[in-house]
This record gives C-alpha cells, structure tokens and sequence, in this order.
C-alpha cells in the first residue's frame, strides 16, 4: 500500500548524499526464478554511481562472478567471460558483501530491493548473509514486500523471523488510507475537494491504495465518470495508445516486469526505431518506467492487466520468441531458468523439460534451492514428455536422486528424505546400485534428522554384496559401513562401532577414496573416544586429517565431529578452535543451515562452558539472527537462560523460561535439549527441589534425550 512511492520519495530527498542501487524481485508466475536475477539491478547502480573499475576491484578476488551476473561490467576487459555456473551461492555472497563494505567506507549506500514477496530463494540466502555481515557498514538497506502474498511455507517467511530478531532491523507496516486521507489526497490531485459521492466511490473501488486512487482519479474524464473496475482503469490507460505501442507492450509484459532493452529489441524486430518511439510514447503515458539498459513496468498490476488481453496464440508467440533468442546467446547458459520458463508458458513442454534438466544441471554449484525446485518441475513434467528419459539423458529415478541431493545441499532434509522415499518407489528392484545409493543417502538425511536407519543401512549392505568387487562397489560398502558406524552408534555400542568404522576405512583405502577414507577415520576416531580411549582417538583425529581431500564438505565434518569430541571431554578451548573452523568452512560452502548452524550451535555451547560468558552471547544472538533451525533456537535459549540466571538477572530468567518451555514439547530432534532441561532445573532450583523435580522427571522418556547426554540433569 504504497511501499513503492513512499521508498522513492525517500530515494528522491536523498539528492545525492548517498550511492543509490536498486533491484527488483520479478514475478514469474509462481515458477522457479533465476539465481541472483533481483540483484543485477543492484550491481549495475553500483558500477554507474562508483564507477566499474573501483566495482571489480572491491570485489576482489569474486570480481569475475560480478562480471558473470552483469556481462557489461567486464566490457573493455581482455580475457573470455567466466561461467556462473562454476561459481558457488556463498562467492557472490562474499563478492556482494565486500563490495558493500569497501564501498561504502568512500560514500553511504542505499540498497533498495523492491517486492521481496517474489524474491528466489537465492536472493533471500544472499540477504541473509547480508544480515549477519553488514552491522558495521555505512549501508541502509530497504525492503519491499506484500505480506498478503505470504501463504503458509512462503520462503520468505523464515528470512522474516530473522528480520525481526534482529535489534538493528525497523519494520513499517503501512496501513490503507482512510476516508479524510484519501479525500486529502484526491485534492492535491484534482486541486478541488471531492464531494462525498464521488469520494465513497474512490474510497470503496481503491480500497485505501494510494496507487488506485491515484490511477482512478487519473483515468476519469470530465463527464465521464470513474472506472467501475482496476480491469477497466488499466486498460483505459492502455486503449489511448497506438496500436504499435499497445504490441510493443503486449510483448514486454510476456517478457517479464523487467526487459533489456537488447532483448526486447531483438525479440520484437520491427522496424528501427519502432521499440523506441513505443516505449517514449508509454513512458509518458505512466505506463512503462525506462532505466538505462532495461523497461520496466510501473506497478505489476499495470503488467497483468496488459497480459490478460493476450490472446493464447500471441502469448505462446512471444513467449517462444523470447525463449529463442535467449538459447542463442553466447551466455544461454546463465539464462536457462528464464529459457525453461518462457518454453513452458510457450506450452512446448518437450522443450520446457528438456531447457528445466538443463537447467537444473547448471544451478547446481550456484543455488542447490533453485536447482532443487527445478528438478521438481522436470519430476512433474516427465509423464508429459515423450522420451523423457532420452531428453533427460538419465532415467526417472536418477533424476529424483540428484534433486533430492540437491535439497540436502540447500540444507532441505525434510522435502530431500519425501523425494528419496519416492526415488526408492520409482526404481526398478534390479537397479541394484541406484538402490543402495538412495537408501544410504536417505539414511544420512534421516539421521541429521533424528530418525533410526539402521534398516535402511542393513538392505544397502545387503545389495552390494551380491555386486562384482570394482573400485566403485567397495566405495559405496565403505560409505554404507561409515554410516552405519556414527548412525547405529548408540545401539551398537562404541567399541563395535569403532570396529566398524575401521573396517570401511580400510575398504576406503582400497578403492582409492580419499574422502571416504577421511569419512570413516573420522568416525573411527570419535567411536574410539567414546569408548573411553580418549588420547588415542584424538591421535586418531590426527591421523585421519592425512586422507582430509579439498572438499569442503569432508572437511567441515572433521573439524565438527573432533570439536564434538573435545567438547564431551571438557577440552574447550581445543573444541572452539576446531569448531570455529567447521562454521567457516560451512558458511564458505554455502551450508548454513544444517550444517552452519548445528557447528555454531556446538561451538555456542562449547564457549559458554569455556567461561566465555559475552563471546557465548554474541554467537546465541547470532544464532537467533540466523537460519531458524530448532538446533539453534533450543541452543541459544538454553545459553541465554544459563547467563540470566548466573548473572543474577531473575525476572529476564524467568520470563524468558516461560516464552522458550514450549521448545521442550517440540517433536523433532535436538541434540541441546538436555541444556535447556538443564537451565530450566537450574532457575526452577531456587523456588525449591519440588518445583526443580518437576521440571525435569517429565523428561526422562524423551526419545531424543539419552543418559550419555544427561550427566547435567543428574547432577
């Protein structure tokens, strides 16, 4: 309700005290939107307001994953464009916040990103880090968004709670305009008041939005009464045209809310000058806003209301058109969300799967959310298509496999472990190694999720060792026999799990994996700590750093299970060092969620009982800041109760028991429920032994709540 003009009000008044940049979330309709595409705006306004050089070289080492998301930045420059592709979510994450930082010691910057509302899910990991990173920077950052369009498991939602915990965040809610205000504001249009027959209509046909109002009152015509409906409001500015600026803009709005000018002028190809004169005419007309390389509409329902007048045979046209000259780019690549988009509003579904595979393929480094949902999109598409998997160049089952791998990427192990459970459905019983793979990649998910999968483990075994003895079948039995160790752990006890471990880092070492390998030594090196070898099983972690591969991945588990270890033996120090590494290497992979989060979660613990007390805090708060994982929320409750309680802050202590006791009725597993159990006992312990019993005797038959763990809530 008038969030676009009172931001560019604001943008106006600043009169160049300030760089301004501004991006624009592009509605696609409900399908998946291309990585990063919000921003590009963003990244342009800073190469015109410092210029492209001082860009580039503030984003340093990331400059060539700018030049990638904005191909003229790097006009000029020798050399050949790098891929997108190769790039990981956290390079441009670390390229746009350094650019940020550097630039804003020279000049204050205004970031302004409109319609959140739309935004991919890369757009919104971005922003997160964002949150985390720029507290210091001389940066304002303003956000957009509908909150009517925020159904339940919007993706924004989650970025929102973030938004709110954090103490440096303003929310303004902006409410619609009563009678007197839109009386008030009619009159500075029309310079006369209304008289309260035409003012009760503005009122109920605009509904208090300022922009109606304003486009109701433009549209009326002395004599001519008001527009009856927003359709007819649109489309009386529309129908004043020309015919060939009313096809200029019927093919800009099948284009997007956002079309360059290159593109609209290679898609359109009439006459010259013919795009030109159109966009002048609807510029001036209110209808089209022009930036220096691209048109965009003024408000999106001005582009719907232009989309609903195209007929399905012109639709399909422009459409096809658009995904045409985009797949004949040099840099079609980094196009293929917007490709696949445009083919399948085309309604050409053979070409729509084929250009989502592609797709998919290409985000996988770059946005593992984004090339999750379109792996989806292919999964819905594949009974439609003929020949599906010949297009798809893998079979159904594979397809859900790698989409449900690239769930787990983007920290998703709910929706991974639901495709996986169908996966194992659609594959054939003699597709033996596909089997094994997604049962023990399920059994891996459904552990960081809580759940025994030890069944899952024993018919993975039991299919490979039916298998020929080729490097690749010893590798996946290594893999098998490595979960099976950490996952079964508890029921097997740690002495045969440590065997077990061993076992599959010798078969490691015999197929030649030296991830595999460092997999199970690390595991191997935890069970021989449980079992109460504790300077050997450090040894061990030792030893296991020597078969460490440059995976990213590989090597935040080391740092994380080690830390884990250090932890449970009181060495803190030792367990915050290797820790702090683990949630480095997560963020730089771009796993915040699952993996960030459950390190920084441990690594909160681990400085607290350090004696940290305000380091403990700042990551609690950090924790609170981030992705909101129940790991997180149950550790940085637990943490910030313990300091209000051993600072003597009571009342803080006791309200702050009372908001986070639901936590403990929660039904998904968390490794810190016995810290918060044991900070709830410690503050119910001063009204009493009674009211301290209590708080714990309901717990004991937690199922997530085991007495290795407890020894806190024993004492």
């Amino acid at each position: 309700i008038g969030k676009s003009r009172l931001v560019t009000e604001l943008l106006e008044s600043i009169d160049g005290e300030a760089a301004v940049a501004v991006g624009q979330c592009l509605d696609t309709g409900g399908a998946v939107g291309a990585p990063f595409a919000s921003i590009k705006g963003i990244v342009q306004d800073l190469g015109a307001a410092f210029g492209a050089e001082a860009l580039l070289e503030a984003a340093g080492r990331n400059a060539d994953v700018l030049t990638s998301l904005v191909p003229r930045l790097d006009r000029g420059r020798p050399g050949d464009r790098p891929d997108l592709g190769e790039a990981s979510g956290e390079d441009v994450h670390e390229a746009f916040g350094d650019v940020l930082e550097a630039l804003s010691e020279e000049r204050p910057i205004v970031v302004l990103l409109e319609d959140l509302h739309w935004a991919d899910v890369t757009t919104l990991a971005l922003l997160s880090a964002l949150l985390r990173r720029l507290r210091r920077s001389r940066v304002l950052v303003l956000l957009t968004y509908r909150p009517e369009d925020l159904g339940r498991g919007h993706p924004l939602r989650p970025l929102l709670i973030q938004l709110d915990r954090n103490p440096a965040v303003d929310r303004v809610e902006l409410a619609a305009l009563d009678e007197e205000t839109v009386a008030e504001q009619a009159g500075l249009i029309l310079g006369r008041r209304l008289d309260q027959l035409e003012l009760s209509q503005v009122v109920r046909r605009s509904d208090g939005v300022p922009f109606f109002v304003e486009e109701f009152l433009g549209a009326s015509s002395p004599g001519a009464g008001l527009p009856s409906t927003l359709r007819e409001l649109v489309m009386a500015r529309y129908e004043r045209l020309t015919p060939v600026t009313q096809r200029v803009l019927r093919a800009l709005a099948a284009g997007g809310a956002t079309v360059d000018h290159d593109l609209a002028e290679t898609v359109l190809a009439g006459e010259p000058g013919e795009l030109d004169a159109a966009v002048a005419e609807a510029v001036e007309r209110g209808i089209l806003v022009a930036g220096p390389f691209d048109y965009r509409f003024r408000h999106a329902l001005l582009r719907e209301g232009i989309l609903d007048v195209l007929l399905p045979g012109e639709r399909s046209q422009w459409h096809s058109r658009y995904a045409l000259t985009l797949s004949e780019r040099p840099d079609a690549e980094s196009h293929g969300v917007q490709i696949a988009q445009h083919w399948m509003s085309a309604h050409d579904l053979p070409r729509a799967f084929d250009a989502t595979v592609r797709a998919m393929l290409s985000s996988s480094t770059l946005a593992p959310a984004t090339a999750a949902q379109l792996g989806e999109r292919a999964i819905d598409l594949w009974p439609q298509v003929p020949d599906a998997a010949q297009v798809a160049g893998r079979p159904l089952e594979q397809l859900m496999h790698e989409t449900a791998q690239e769930h787990m990427a983007a920290d998703n192990a709910p929706r991974a472990a639901a495709i996986w459970e169908s996966a194992l459905q659609a594959c054939p019983p003699d597709e033996i190694l596909m089997r094994a793979g997604i049962l023990m990649e399920k059994a891996v998910c459904d552990h960081e999720r809580g759940f025994d999968v030890d069944a899952s483990l024993e018919e993975a075994l039991r299919l490979l060792e039916g298998c020929p003895e080729t490097p690749e079948i010893i590798r996946r039995r290594s893999y098998a026999m490595a979960t099976r160790a950490m996952c079964g752990a508890d029921r097997m006890g740690p002495a045969r799990a440590h065997k077990v471990a061993l076992d599959a880092l010798d078969l490691a070492l015999q197929a030649g994996s030296p991830g595999d390998a460092a997999r199970a030594a690390t595991f191997a090196a935890l069970m021989q700590v449980m079992k109460g070898e504790f300077d050997e099983g450090l040894a061990a972690f030792d030893d296991a750093r020597a078969h460490l591969p440059d995976d990213p991945l590989v090597n935040w588990r080391h740092g994380y299970v080690r830390g884990i270890a250090l932890l449970g033996l009181g060495r803190y120090e030792r367990a915050r060092a290797d820790l702090g590494r683990a949630v480095t290497i997560a963020q730089g992979a771009g796993r915040t969620q699952l993996s960030g989060a459950g390190a920084m979660a441990v690594l909160t613990t681990a400085t607290l009982k350090d004696g940290g007390w305000p380091a403990a805090e700042r990551l609690a708060q950090a924790l609170m800041s981030g992705p909101p994982t129940l790991d997180a929320t149950v550790t940085s409750a637990a943490t910030l109760l313990f300091l209000h309680h051993w600072r003597g802050q009571r009342e803080e202590a006791l309200a702050m028991a009372a908001d986070r006791d639901h936590l403990l009725r929660e039904g998904t597993y968390a490794s810190s429920v016995p810290d918060l159990l044991a900070a709830l006992g410690e503050i119910a312990l001063e009204d009493g032994p009674d009211r301290a019993w209590a708080v714990l005797d309901s717990s004991w038959e937690r199922p997530d709540l085991e007495v290795a763990h407890s020894h806190e809530l024993i004492v």
